[in-house]
C-alpha cells in the first residue's frame, strides 16, 4: 500500500473520518489544522488528500472532491451557529469564523433567503451584530434561543441535508481509487467506534459521554447519500446565483 499525507481538522465531527486512517494505512501521515487552511496545503502538494470545507470544492478545476464520505447533517447540527446579539431583522454585520468558508457562505445565504435580511460579512472587527461560530467551540458554547443553527435553517429552507466538509484530492491525482478505499474503510471503522470517540472527547474537553455520543450519532452523519449530494448541488447553485447578482449590481 502506498503512503499518503492527509490533512484534517481535530474537531470531534472529523474524528470518525480521521482516527482510523493510520490503522488502515499505517505508513500514511495526518496533518491537523483549521479546515480553511487545507485547500492551500492541497494545491501546493504538501498533502495528497484533505478534508476541506465543501465550498472550496466548487468551481475549482484543481480540486477533485471524493463524495463517498464527509461531514454532513440533516437538521440541527449544534456545532455550526450564528450567535446573535440583536433581533434578526436588526442584523447588519456578521463576523466570519476564519476556520470555515462554507459556514460563512451558508450564514449569508440563510440570512438573505430564509430571513430576508441582507448582511455584510466582515473579517475582523470588535463591532458586529452577530458572529459565525463552528466546531467544538460552538458545540460547547452557551446555547440560547438567539442562536441560529445553520444546518437546521438550511433544512427548513430547502428540505435537504447539508454537507459541511468532504475529502478532496488534486484533479491530477493518480491514486484516487486507493485513497478512496482508505478513507472509506477508515470511516467505517470510525462510525463503528463512535462511543469510543465520544468517551475520548468527554475526557479531553469535558461535558458528559452522553453529550458527545448523542452529537456524533444524532447530529452528524458521515456516509453521504444522494440527498446529501443534491443539497450540496443546490448550495453550489445558490452561491453561483448570488455571486452573479453581486457582480451585476451597480452602486
Amino acid at each position: 500500500m502506498s503512503s499518503f499525507n492527509f490533512a484534517a481538522a481535530s474537531y470531534s465531527n472529523s474524528a470518525p473520518l480521521v482516527d482510523y486512517l493510520s490503522t488502515v494505512s499505517p505508513s500514511s501521515k495526518i496533518k491537523y489544522g483549521y479546515p480553511s487552511s487545507h485547500l492551500r496545503e492541497l494545491i501546493l502538494g504538501n498533502v495528497d488528500c484533505a478534508l476541506i470545507p465543501v465550498v472550496h470544492a466548487f468551481n475549482n478545476p484543481i480540486i477533485k472532491p471524493l463524495l463517498n464520505v464527509g461531514v454532513a447533517s440533516d437538521g440541527e447540527v449544534k456545532s455550526v451557529l450564528i450567535k446573535r446579539k440583536k433581533p434578526i431583522d436588526e442584523i447588519i454585520s456578521i463576523l466570519k469564523d476564519k476556520a470555515s468558508a462554507t459556514s460563512n457562505k451558508l450564514a449569508e445565504l440563510i440570512l438573505h433567503h430564509h430571513f430576508n435580511q441582507t448582511v455584510e460579512m466582515i473579517d475582523d472587527s470588535n463591532i458586529f451584530d452577530a458572529k459565525v461560530l463552528i466546531g467544538d467551540t460552538a458545540l460547547l458554547s452557551n446555547h440560547s434561543d438567539k442562536d441560529i443553527d445553520l444546518s437546521l435553517a438550511w433544512k427548513q429552507m430547502t428540505g435537504f441535508p447539508f454537507i459541511f466538509a468532504v475529502w478532496a484530492v488534486r484533479s491530477d491525482c493518480k491514486y484516487v481509487d486507493e485513497i478512496n478505499d482508505i478513507i472509506y474503510r477508515a470511516a467505517n471503522m470510525g462510525v463503528n467506534s463512535l462511543s469510543k470517540i465520544a468517551k475520548r472527547f468527554s475526557i479531553q474537553q469535558g461535558n458528559s459521554f452522553e453529550f458527545w455520543n448523542n452529537y456524533l450519532k444524532n447530529n452528524i452523519h458521515f456516509f453521504l447519500t444522494d440527498s446529501d449530494i443534491n443539497g450540496m448541488q443546490l448550495f453550489k447553485e445558490m452561491l453561483n446565483v448570488n455571486d452573479t447578482l453581486a457582480l451585476n449590481t451597480v452602486d
